[in-house]
């Protein structure tokens, strides 16, 4: 019983400490998938999605209703008022705009009237009237937002801003992925390092145990002994140092891709460096940061022309046609107004405008300036990413070349540690040359680590200045 549940205890304990497999692309996919730092970037431009929607609200159908009721014992100047006139009236209106600058409208008014009748009007009408209209209404702009032009480019920077908030949260993602890679390959580097480290502390741990036995039988001064038993410290210390910053790291990258498992981590690294790419094959125009430019000049455009429209006169063509019914009795009245004996036609202009506008002006100037500067802008940022580009590319071939020198400088290294440990077995060199050899040959491991891990992340600095890491539907 002991024994299985000692057994039992062992493989929760090994499963709670498995070995865990990451590579680039196991980083790529959990961070895109799992990371909260994604769920963030996706939120954030969600509202970006709400902006079409807010400009298309105002083609919605536009619903109106108006109750009112009012006691009157007002005297006219003419002579002929009510004593008294209580009207209770009822308005609904219904209408619509749509993108051709029109707007549709349905009305319908009921008004009803109970007097105490003057004398000089108990003969003319009934005390107790009802008026109902019913009709169809259209508005159409002819000068400022002729058939809707101006709606149309307000229309088209909403889309076009849409269009760049997908760019621009394309861009978060792939800066994302950038940073998780550039974290794995950092907790890579701190790994090896820390392995280097390790190495290198077992070495001189072997060195001190072989010259403590050569010290007891006179072999060895005791000053060569100290030390080495000094430097066998030094490395101690490197190892609990390199043990920290890899834990750190390992906890930056596990966190960022929301790895709730802990383990043994084994990175999942070709040995080889792979060649630099001869010559970077990109167009500069199909890139994120030009489209988002191009976009920004569309608009500033468009707004610029839509001031020039905006600033004109309001003059908008009215065409009204009407049923009315008028009688003592509420349903008569309804139906001589759907009988339509009575129609009413109206048709006309309303005019107007701001004489020598200041704002009109100032607003115009201000969109040209706007549309000016988004065009130096578009200028400046397309130089910088050229600039960009080069520089990114210039680095990876100088990080390939270092990398190259680093593993070659390591060889040799080792190759003269050899060299210098028979020599010292046979005498010919002090101890402290050993050491010296010792040290270089770690530190040119831990260099050689370290340059590969930079050429790495140049790599993928690379694909992202040219859009590969995360790709634009």
């Amino acid at each position: 019983m002991t024994k299985t549940v000692i057994l039992l205890m062992l493989m929760i304990s090994q499963n709670s400490f498995a070995k865990i497999e990451l590579s680039q692309q196991v980083i790529v996919d959990r961070v895109l998938d799992k990371s909260i730092q994604k769920q963030i970037i996706i939120k954030s431009f969600g509202n970006e999605q709400l902006e079409d929607d807010f400009f298309e609200s105002q083609f919605d159908f536009s619903l109106g209703a108006r109750v009112s009721k009012e006691d009157s014992q007002v005297e006219s100047i003419t002579g002929f008022s009510n004593v008294s006139d209580i009207t209770n009236l009822l308005t609904i209106d219904l209408s619509k705009k749509n993108k051709f600058g029109t707007t549709f409208g349905l009305f319908y008014t009921k008004l009803n009237q109970k007097s105490i009748l003057s004398p000089f009007s108990s003969n003319l009408r009934s005390p107790s009237m009802d008026s109902i209209e019913a009709g169809i209404s259209v508005r159409q702009s002819l000068l400022n937002n002729f058939i809707g032009k101006s709606d149309r480019m307000n229309q088209e920077i909403v889309k076009n801003n849409l269009i760049k908030s997908t760019h621009l949260r394309d861009e978060r993602l792939e800066e994302l992925v950038l940073s998780a890679l550039s974290t794995y390959w950092q907790a890579y580097v701190a790994k090896q390092t820390l392995n280097q480290a390790i190495r290198a502390r077992d070495k001189y741990y072997s060195l001190v145990k072989s010259m403590r036995k050569k010290a007891k039988v006179g072999y060895v001064d005791k000053g060569e002994l100290y030390s080495v038993e000094a430097e066998y410290e030094v490395q101690d210390q490197n190892v609990k140092k390199m043990s920290s910053n890899y834990l750190h790291s390992l906890d930056l990258l596990l966190t960022l891709i929301k790895f709730e498992k802990r383990g043994d981590v084994e990175f999942k690294v070709d040995a080889h460096l792979p060649a630099p790419p001869s010559n970077p094959s990109f167009m500069l125009s199909g890139l994120r940061k030009v489209k988002m430019d191009r976009l920004d000049i569309d608009n500033a455009t468009i707004s610029k022309n839509s001031a020039l429209w905006e600033g004109l006169p309001v003059l908008d063509l009215v065409i009204k046609a009407t049923n009315v019914g008028v009688d003592s009795a509420a349903s008569r009245a309804f139906s001589e107004m759907t009988a339509g004996s009575h129609p009413k036609y109206f048709i006309g202009l309303e005019f107007k405008t701001a004489i020598n506008s200041h704002g009109v002006r100032a607003e115009r100037a201000r969109r040209e300036a706007k549309a000016r500067l988004a065009e130096l802008e578009g200028e400046r940022s397309r130089a910088e990413l050229i600039n960009q580009s080069a520089q990114i590319f210039r680095s990876v071939n100088a990080y390939y070349k270092i990398a190259k020198s680093a593993v070659k400088t390591a060889q040799l290294r080792k190759k003269a540690v050899r060299q210098k440990e028979r020599a010292y077995g046979q005498g010919r060199i002090p101890i402290s040359d050993l050491t010296l050899s010792f040290n270089n040959y770690f530190k040119s491991e831990t260099q050689r680590i370290i340059a590969m891990g930079n050429y790495f992340i140049s790599l993928n600095r690379l694909a992202a200045n040219q859009d590969n890491l995360i790709k634009s539907n």
